[in-house]
């Protein structure tokens, strides 16, 4: 495990925050993950920034957000059927195909369980259209309503939000203390009691809302993705009062830094799913959840299997072709690295594909002007081509911790990862020889003209038969349930 967040997790068992309490309900769980990626570990994962990097919003854009969630939330947050099978929390970051925007992780379990809800977050601000999943409904009003109820105790500052504030940093002052001696980092005390303070009027509130969507809906599962959010969480505790059985399909990498799949403890944690389904076997070690081994199971990606099925080798031999893998959080960096690799490698051989990150498109040109000196590199700075096409047309890729390193890996591509901050979470990776680590481009050049022949256990990454083995798996918990 990552020494670091062994730390953190030491320090939330001597204080037993699992169990503390404001005014009833737990709050830390619901706002560890926050504090770990944002507050703690903030300055490696480039988030020192925040958004301050983005430019401000469109003012148009904004207010047909605004308006947009504001109609969802009064003709598409309410749902018609009553005792589903099968509630499912997709990903609101949803991916074109075949002119339909999907979730890749759960739109294939919708379809086939026809008896089915899908309610979806919005992404920043908005719901992807044109979509063809059925029953789907939003959870726009619940985050209007909860929010709004907030900021109004937050600006007003009532006795309520005092009250609120008091008794989470009474809760989390010694902790917090701790925490900054020994990660050597100051943390503001106040912003972070603030933000807790919020997001827990914020569940408190959403509580009822979601309580009275399953009492209405009645399912007998639930499937989730990222249940680590706070709307995710919070319908698993409810979920778990009203023994409904819950399962979070993998979407991303896990390693032993991710706070959100490490608890130091035995006893229940009534937020986390019952059951997680995994793309492969290689992820089981990085699971400290406290429930039964036999409910960490590895089934595979359906969304990804199909795809490196369909999709044919495409690779120009006339040269070798790198795919850089990029991320808004390290993408400067990764890409001044490209940059030099560009400058040093015969660009008569050698060809670079970077790949930006859905959340750079828009202001990449700005964050990469040494990329306007690159005439032959290829920047792909829109989602008309998928990812996969990318894969299929490369001969390796570079990246530091994108989870899309991994499905590269599954299209059999040898692997470099980029040695800067947040690299160190797929040192896994490296010390079992699945990649290599790099730092200069001579690294790169030097690995290239070494890798033949390199092979790689894709099985052990992503299981097969995918498909078979998720709807297995649903229509057993299904299953079970009928008979109870």
């Amino acid at each position: 495990m990552d020494s670091q967040l062994l730390k953190f997790l030491e320090i939330e068992k001597k204080y037993d925050l699992y169990t503390k309490t404001v005014e009833g309900e737990n709050f830390w769980v619901y706002s560890r993950f926050t504090l770990w990626r944002d507050e703690i570990r903030k300055e490696e994962f480039g988030l020192s920034k925040g958004e301050s990097s983005k430019k401000e919003k469109n003012i148009k854009q904004t207010v047909c957000n605004i308006a947009g969630i504001l109609k969802n939330s009064i003709f598409k947050s309410t749902s018609k059927k009553r005792n589903v099978d099968l509630l499912v929390l997709n990903h609101e970051r949803r991916i074109q195909n075949k002119g339909y925007y999907i979730c890749k992780y759960t739109e294939e379990i919708s379809d086939a369980v026809k008896n089915s809800v899908a309610m979806e977050r919005p992404y920043s601000g908005r719901h992807y259209q044109p979509v063809r999943t059925r029953n789907l409904v939003y959870n726009d009003r619940y985050v209007v309503l909860s929010n709004l109820y907030a900021y109004m105790h937050r600006s007003l500052k009532t006795p309520y939000y005092k009250r609120i504030c008091a008794q989470i940093e009474e809760i989390i002052k010694e902790p917090l203390k701790e925490l900054m001696t020994f990660y050597h980092i100051e943390l503001d005390m106040e912003h972070i009691v603030k933000n807790m303070a919020h997001r827990h009027i914020v569940m408190k509130k959403k509580k009822k809302y979601y309580t009275a969507f399953l009492d209405k809906i009645n399912p007998k599962a639930i499937i989730e993705v990222v249940s680590y959010s706070t709307d995710h969480m919070l319908i698993n505790e409810i979920a778990h009062s009203k023994n409904i059985p819950t399962i979070e399909l993998q979407h991303g990498a896990i390693s032993s830094w991710h706070c959100a799949y490490r608890y130091n403890t035995s006893q229940n944690i009534k937020q986390l799913p019952d059951k997680y389904l995994l793309f492969g076997d290689y992820w089981k070690k990085f699971i400290q959840w406290p429930i039964d081994e036999r409910n960490i199971v590895s089934v595979g990606f359906p969304y990804f299997e199909h795809n490196v099925k369909k999709i044919d080798s495409n690779k120009n031999e006339e040269y070798f072709t790198i795919l850089f893998l990029s991320q808004r959080t390290i993408g400067e960096k990764l890409g001044e690295y490209a940059y030099a690799c560009y400058c040093h490698l015969d660009q008569e051989k050698y060809r670079i594909i970077y790949k930006l990150h859905p959340s750079e498109y828009g202001d990449w040109k700005e964050r990469y002007p040494f990329f306007s000196k690159c005439d032959k590199m290829l920047v792909v700075d829109n989602g008309e081509k998928d990812l996969y096409e990318y894969f299929a047309e490369s001969h390796m890729q570079v990246g530091v911790y994108s989870t899309s390193i991994y499905e590269g890996i599954g299209f059999g591509l040898p692997t470099c990862i980029y040695y800067i901050e947040g690299s160190y979470t797929m040192q896994t990776l490296c010390e079992a020889g699945k990649a290599g680590l790099v730092k200069t481009p001579d690294d790169l050049e030097r690995y290239i003209l070494q890798m033949e022949n390199q092979k790689v256990d894709i099985d052990f990454f992503w299981k097969k038969n995918a498909s078979e083995n998720l709807l297995k798996e649903i229509y057993s918990v299904l299953e079970e349930n009928d008979r109870n």
